[in-house]
């Protein structure tokens, strides 16, 4: 099983871009989002979007015991609700409910320039839409959409730099 393994990281790397030294696999989002929450410092601030998927949202919902706030602002907003204390934001590139699109270019930008890390999910739009994991500290996408899979298979995209530790 491990050589369909490494494939799939390395099918999946090559359409979402990036090295499939990056790429990890998993059965869920939520399963994935939670590993990249345990990143988050005790104290710390997430911003979503508003009406997001929960499976993107819940896992920093679970930090409270730690401190870390949960704030939301619509989506459309996301790029001016980040500020110097928001140490992540997540969104999903493409809203399940409505079909937006967000700004992933400004949201990116204002998150840099902020210094705060960013987690998009691409599960609603890698496949057609041709924005990948490249420019996004992580990402998450789960393959039954657009990369018409079955469920149980879902993907994970970190830095390769190795600037922050993923604890599963």
């Amino acid at each position: 099983i491990g050589a369909e393994v490494e494939r799939s990281r390395e099918l999946f790397a090559a359409l979402a871009g990036g090295d499939p030294s990056r790429v990890a696999l998993g059965s869920q989002v939520s399963q994935l989002v939670s590993i990249v929450a345990t990143g988050v410092p005790d104290g710390a601030e997430v911003l979503c979007a508003s009406g997001d998927f929960a499976s993107l949202t819940h896992p920093f919902e679970q930090l409270a015991n730690r401190g870390v706030r949960v704030r939301y602002a619509p989506v459309s907003e996301l790029a001016e609700a980040i500020t110097d204390r928001t140490h992540l934001v997540a969104f999903s590139l493409v809203q399940s409910a409505t079909g937006e699109v967000a700004d992933h270019a400004a949201i990116s930008e204002a998150a840099r320039r902020a210094g705060t890390r960013t987690l998009v999910d691409l599960t609603q739009s890698l496949g057609w839409l041709p924005v990948g994991a490249d420019g996004f500290d992580d990402t998450v996408c789960h393959a039954y959409k657009w990369l018409c899979a079955p469920r149980g298979t879902a993907f994970l995209t970190g830095p390769s730099s190795g600037e922050h530790e993923l604890r599963p």
